[in-house]
């Protein structure tokens, strides 16, 4: 099973669709009238607040937010040919309904005349908000929707990061070919919504083409609480393989209703679901083995300007629920997996840059006082109190640049050009204080490549 931290698949790939309106240097592609809409970028999001997608949406949510937050604070903002624009979210609850999905769209292009629209969760709403889109000519992008019909309009202005459904979920089916014995009966169900549906669709198409009996197929009610009787209706087929179309919810509760009729496949897959992180946490190890289909990893090459690599945009994610520990080392780690750092120290390090050319440029990001300074914007974001710590020589002279960060009511310290922070044997973090100990120091560099010795805490200064 695929997994990843933060939101669901679709969510990260969102932002690989926002990013790309912006241009290698970091400035954005001008919608129509941006620069006419006075000092802020206005960004308009309908979305599932309440109602059965919200759930989902909530994941969602969570990732636009995280957007704003870093091209604000980080990055000051969207910009338009070298202005920034800080950017405001305005959200509108859909109540998980297309059809008031797509008033609230027409209400986001015609009355607030946002800048740009983003996309809502679940195929059937961006169905349906998409063709309003698409009349007022405004650019949609959507990385939570993925069935075919939004696709075979001719459509213009809307733009996704998700293959088709069937696409989608093709290989969800095919990695079955491998397995030993070859299974030979399979069952499938799907929820009564455009995604559940086309996504059991694809299931059963791909099955039928690699020579696997569907034993049983059923489109259930989107409202469905009755979970046991469906699956004791398929357990009563003996299928090899269970695949399920629909939404996390729809795999949360096909997965208890297994385990409570004792029903265990030798293969249980589903369009969607098992990537959310909450999917491991309630099943823990009956979620092994489990396949899902996913399109997004954090392995990928994809680059963007604000969270340089996918890699990091999956560091990123994690400071908005991880402890002060955790949300320090997730930014310590998109550092390290962005552009590549000088090992030495470097004339201009302690050099007041803005931060989001230091974001921008390689170069910058070699220097240990801008990477100090990308940090120190980035903590910010993320909650967190932190401080540069200079390292001096004796006379006084520049070392290196370091950052100290707040934890549990101790300031510890981290070096953002190593993306490491320094710990103990044991992992606990250490001050500045407990590394002027020459032992404690020596021990604690051991676990960080290619950081100097010479860049030691006997004399420091802050900034």
């Amino acid at each position: 099973m695929t997994r990843r931290s933060g939101g669901a698949r679709c969510f990260a790939a969102v932002l690989i669709g926002v990013l790309a309106l912006t241009t290698a240097g970091g400035s954005f592609i001008a919608p129509r009238g941006a620069e006419g809409q006075g000092k802020e970028f206005k960004v308009g999001v309908a979305i599932s607040l309440s109602g059965i997608f919200s759930r989902d949406a909530a994941l969602m949510k969570e990732v636009y937010d995280l957007w704003a937050d870093t091209v604000n604070r980080a990055g000051g903002g969207i910009k338009i040919r070298g202005t920034g624009y800080p950017v405001r979210l305005t959200y509108y609850d859909d109540e998980s309904s297309p059809q008031k999905n797509a008033q609230l769209v027409e209400r986001l292009a015609t009355s607030d005349k946002v800048d740009l629209m983003l996309g809502a969760f679940g195929s059937s709403v961006v169905f349906a908000a998409s063709a309003v889109a698409e009349k007022y000519k405004y650019p949609y992008i959507s990385g939570a929707a993925s069935a075919n019909p939004i696709f075979e309009r001719g459509f213009k202005y809307v733009f996704a990061t998700l293959n088709k459904t069937f696409d989608e979920v093709e290989a969800a089916a095919r990695v079955f070919s491998l397995a030993q014995p070859k299974p030979t009966k399979a069952a499938v169900i799907g929820a009564d919504h455009l995604f559940g549906k086309l996504s059991a669709e694809g299931f059963k198409k791909f099955l039928g083409e690699m020579g696997i009996e569907v034993v049983h197929f059923e489109i259930f009610p989107v409202d469905l609480t009755d979970y046991n009787s469906i699956m004791l209706k398929v357990k009563r087929q003996s299928p090899d393989l269970v695949f399920v179309g629909g939404l996390f919810v729809n795999a949360l509760r096909a997965m208890k209703a297994a385990k409570e009729v004792d029903f265990t496949p030798k293969g249980f897959a589903f369009s969607y679901g098992p990537t959310v992180p909450e999917f491991v946490k309630e099943f823990g190890k009956d979620a092994e083995g489990v396949i899902a289909a996913s399109e997004w990893l954090p392995s990928f090459p994809f680059k963007d300007p604000v969270f340089g690599s996918a890699q990091g945009f999956a560091d990123a994610i994690v400071p908005l629920n991880g402890s002060d520990e955790k949300k320090a080392e997730a930014l310590l780690g998109w550092l390290s997996h962005t552009p590549g750092r000088a090992e030495g120290f470097a004339k201009n390090a302690l050099d007041e840059r803005d931060p989001v050319d230091v974001l921008h440029d390689e170069k910058l990001l070699k220097v240990c006082g801008s990477t100090a300074n990308a940090f120190i914007n980035l903590a910010a974001v993320a909650g967190l109190e932190s401080r540069r710590l200079l390292l001096v020589t004796e006379t006084g002279e520049a070392k290196h640049v370091t950052a100290e960060v707040l934890i549990g009511g101790r300031w510890v310290m981290v070096d953002p050009t190593t993306g490491s922070m320094f710990k103990d044997a044991s992992g606990r973090a250490l001050s500045k204080e407990e590394l002027r100990d020459p032992k404690v120091f020596l021990d604690a560099i051991s676990r960080i490549p290619h950081y100097s010795p010479t860049y030691s805490f006997e004399h420091t200064a802050y900034l």
